[in-house]
């Protein structure tokens, strides 16, 4: 198929799409809170949680199209909308997260991806590093000292551009400034309606176990193999075919089909099923691995620890400035 081709089928943007599922987790995520503030029942607190953080997740792939531009048609209204319905309500701040995942896709299989430390085995080579990798403990400290030294560094783009940089600084402190703002807001809201526990338990812990682990298990399982990075390199486009309830927690939005996304990043979420069933016609995913469950993956990888990376390339963890 030809690129102009391509894009009249698979790269037509369809904003009533974007805002209809958009809606319809913000009205999963409203229902919820507010039948479990009024009813104070803790079974349907448990309930609400889940439902708010599956929600929240299926959101964060909504800004995972904003950060590759196809939110909407307009750049401008794309980040926007991503910033005061996605970005702030999400903690991510948009000029970073889009930094660091476009270099993800460029870099992928090397050295230098900002987000290799999700999928190299190195780090997750005995239980104990999987176990602290998979209950999020490593990757929030990891977060953490990478948002420390992120002012330290520029990003490789614009070190022949110190004007810009400055730009890009004060765009970023002003995104984390209204990140705290509407976190607070959420936190007051929450606090006036249902106590002190509303917050963390109805907005705060959803969003750390079933976005930020959920997200970093899904972003291990959708490019890792149970065996040493040297001999993985080759083998990092991977797509899944898992089922509906899995991909509820795992992969909401249609991000299982993951290796369609890497070959051709600017398809909106919606076109990746039709344009998995189209390569495949065309023979273009036989280099492509196949697998039906991201916690079957995660148990094949659990099973095959400890695993020898004496031999692997010492790898340092990737830039700050990708945050």
């Amino acid at each position: 198929m030809s690129q102009k081709a391509l894009e009249r089928r698979f790269l037509t943007i369809r904003p009533v799409r974007v805002f209809r599922d958009m809606a319809k987790a913000y009205t999963l995520i409203i229902t919820s809170l507010a039948i479990a503030l009024w009813s104070k029942e803790p079974i349907l607190w448990c309930f609400a949680a889940v439902i708010v953080g599956t929600q929240q997740y299926a959101l964060q792939i909504l800004l995972h199209d904003a950060l590759h531009m196809r939110l909407l048609s307009s750049r401008s209204a794309t980040d926007l909308i991503a910033r005061i319905a996605l970005c702030y309500p999400l903690i991510s701040p948009l000029s970073g997260f889009r930094r660091k995942h476009l270099d993800h896709h460029r870099l992928l299989a090397t050295p230098d991806d900002p987000d290799r430390y999700y999928h190299r085995t190195e780090d997750k080579a005995t239980r104990w590093k999987f176990i602290m990798f998979a209950t999020g403990i490593r990757p929030a400290l990891f977060t953490l000292k990478a948002m420390r030294r992120s002012h330290q560094t520029v990003s490789r783009g614009q070190r022949k551009n110190r004007s810009r940089s400055n730009s890009t600084d004060w765009v970023s402190i002003f995104d984390w400034s209204m990140i705290v703002v509407v976190q607070l807001g959420i936190a007051a809201v929450l606090t006036m309606l249902g106590g002190v526990w509303a917050f963390p338990l109805l907005w705060f812990l959803p969003y750390f176990f079933l976005v930020y682990v959920a997200q970093s298990l899904r972003s291990f399982a959708e490019h890792a193999q149970p065996i040493a990075d040297k001999d993985a390199e080759d083998q990092r486009y991977i797509t899944y075919v898992s089922s509906p309830l899995e991909r509820w927690f795992f992969a909401p939005n249609y991000m299982n089909y993951h290796a369609e996304h890497h070959m051709y990043p600017s398809v909106p979420y919606y076109h990746l099923p039709e344009l998995r069933s189209y390569l495949e016609r065309e023979g273009r995913m036989n280099d492509v691995e196949y697998r039906d469950s991201y916690l079957g993956f995660i148990a094949k990888f659990w099973r095959a620890l400890p695993i020898d990376t004496s031999d692997s390339q010492a790898i340092q963890s990737p830039s700050a400035a990708n945050v």
